[in-house]
């Protein structure tokens, strides 16, 4: 997997859209957004499947990258352990332009509907969830 700048702050984001737990996934992922266009997804990844997604996230990040879809800074990546041993992704990025999620490109569209196989509800959560944030800077 690329290099990725890792914050053990922070938990939960998605590609799936905003959904609340509980609430089943959708079909077609696509994430609606408001206002700061930055989002922590959250990837209940399949057991066995860690390594098969880990590809995906990088090649996700391309598609975004080469169609300038994202701000031109670095994303965030981390992997984590739920209670139950099982692995959640954690995928923290800023879209250029708002409605890019709700009206995405094919190429992403593709990428999000390879991602459904790999992951599942779980713990009363969807298989994918994303959250709106606000980036936080620490003082040193």
């Amino acid at each position: 997997m690329r290099t990725a700048l890792l914050i053990s702050a922070l938990a939960a984001l998605s590609v799936a859209g905003m959904v609340a737990p509980g609430a089943t996934r959708p079909k077609s992922p696509e994430p609606a957004l408001t206002e700061s266009g930055t989002v922590m997804a959250t990837f209940h990844v399949v057991p066995g499947k860690e390594a098969d997604f880990e590809h995906l996230l990088v090649r996700e990040w391309d598609v975004y990258t080469k169609g300038k879809l994202v701000l031109d800074q670095p994303d965030i990546i981390v992997r984590g352990k739920e209670a139950d041993g099982k692995t959640y992704f954690v995928h923290i990025f800023t879209w250029v332009d708002h409605a890019t999620p709700g009206h995405p490109p094919a190429s992403v569209r593709a990428v999000w509907q390879s991602m459904v196989p790999l992951v599942e509800a779980r713990n009363g959560h969807p298989n994918m969830e994303v959250t709106e944030v606000q980036l936080v800077a620490t003082k040193s």
